[in-house]
């Protein structure tokens, strides 16, 4: 009988830099370092860890939360970009990282979920 590969995760379970992506990236970097060394091959980051969207903004009317958007626009990983790029460089020995990149044509935040070869194939600025 075959046995199936083992795989060994890392859950980041780690609360980012509240809208400073410059910080949360810098973060996400050494957790990835820090999840490598100790063999993990894939490293799940809690969904919109860049650049974080706290449970209480939901909680709020929209019209009280124009200035909280706004600033998580601003502080949003855009494909390419300089922290997807920090990122790539730091995933020598993850499968599949995770973070929510914003389209310039669009105000969506999606999910996205990137293997090391699709990175390192995209033109990164």
């Amino acid at each position: 009988m075959s046995s199936l590969p083992r795989v060994k995760v890392a859950a980041a379970h780690a609360a980012p830099v509240l809208l400073d992506k410059t910080a949360t990236t810098e973060k996400a970097v050494s957790i990835i370092k820090e999840a490598a060394l100790h063999g993990a091959q894939v490293i799940a980051f809690p969904e919109t860890y860049i650049p974080a969207f706290p449970v209480w903004a939901a909680l709020w009317a929209p019209i009280y939360n124009h200035d909280l958007f706004e600033a998580m626009v601003e502080n949003s990983v855009y494909v390419p970009g300089p922290e997807v790029a920090l990122i790539a460089a730091a995933v020598t020995h993850a499968l599949s990282p995770r973070f929510a990149p914003i389209d310039k044509s669009s105000p969506a935040v999606r999910m996205t979920s990137v293997k090391p070869e699709a990175i390192r194939k995209m033109r990164l600025a």
